[in-house]
């Protein structure tokens, strides 16, 4: 799994990655065809589609890393991303769990395997981001802060959803 040219930032930033990985895995690895259909709590999305949104936010990590490793600046906004939320939403066509699975399994090994490869000059870059007013941003605070927090408040309306029907809430 590591290789030679590996950084210390990006070993790190890979196991936070890796259990971040198997948190999702976990919590939509048994989904039933007919759970993969229902609205979630918090997006009023199908779960299908949520599964979906989780990963084109690793699809988009891995290129906003690619920007700043370019000397790129990352000039997304909140607009853009609302509108091609809605885009996907729009087009969005149920598939499978096996079929969702497998996407965010290949989406999740791309942002892996970019993140192993990576050296610790490469993990020191930095470029500014608008979407957080132009602050900087390195590869690891993408993984780390951006695409953690994306997937885990989304992984929890995805657990609330399913609890909700599996008579599993708890406080």
């Amino acid at each position: 799994m590591s290789n030679a040219n590996e950084s210390t930032q990006a070993k790190t930033t890979l196991a936070k990655l890796t259990e971040l990985n198997a948190a999702v895995l976990d919590v939509t690895g048994d989904v039933t065809e007919a759970e993969w259909q229902l609205n979630s709590v918090s997006e009023n999305w199908p779960l299908g589609l949520l599964l979906s949104h989780i990963g084109n936010g690793y699809n988009n990590v891995a290129g906003w890393i690619q920007k700043v490793l370019d000397g790129q600046p990352l000039t997304v906004t909140a607009d853009e991303i609302d509108e091609a939320n809605h885009e996907a939403a729009e087009a969005y066509t149920p598939q499978s769990g096996p079929e969702l699975l497998a996407l965010l399994k290949t989406k999740m090994d791309n942002l892996t395997k970019l993140v192993e490869g990576l050296s610790d000059a490469q993990m020191a870059q930095a470029a500014p981001m608008t979407l957080i007013g132009g602050r900087e941003v390195t590869p690891a605070f993408l993984v780390e802060r951006v695409l953690t927090h994306h997937t885990r408040g989304h992984l929890e309306s995805f657990r609330l959803t399913l609890a909700s029907v599996r008579d599993e809430i708890t406080a």
